[in-house]
């Protein structure tokens, strides 16, 4: 339902998608920050609008809760907006984050641009060199 950020991002992230596509330890997740609203039904009609054919990459729903605290607890997203628009409220933005298998967040970047996509897919290819 996002007319603003999500349909800038989502080109840029295809690429990332598409160059990484097949390679065994690399997946992509995007949640729904709406998830009231993006049934699982919604989520795949989206995928087919935006193109997102690869199986590696998940756009999922669940629990509001436990996706704002995932989002802010993990990787520190939205966290100025916590305290001016409170716990129930989430500002996206175009930030995409790097984690690796364990967990770890190795990289936050702006995917709004195509201009930094190099920046995400040169690091995301030393993360997955790293585990050969």
């Amino acid at each position: 339902r996002c007319h603003g950020i999500c349909p800038m991002t989502m080109p840029h992230m295809r690429k990332i998608n598409t160059k990484f596509a097949g390679n065994p330890d690399f997946r992509m997740v995007s949640y729904s920050i709406t998830p009231d609203l993006d049934t699982p039904a919604v989520l795949t009609d989206y995928a087919k609008r935006m193109g997102i054919t690869h199986p590696d990459w998940h756009l999922l729903t669940g629990d509001k809760q436990e996706i704002y605290g995932l989002a802010r607890d993990s990787y520190g997203a939205d966290t100025d907006t916590k305290t001016t628009q409170g716990d129930s409220k989430f500002l996206h933005s175009e930030q995409a984050f790097l984690v690796d298998a364990d967990g770890y967040l190795r990289g936050i970047y702006n995917v709004r641009f195509e201009k930094d996509l190099g920046t995400v897919e040169s690091d995301l290819s030393k993360l997955l060199a790293s585990l050969r």
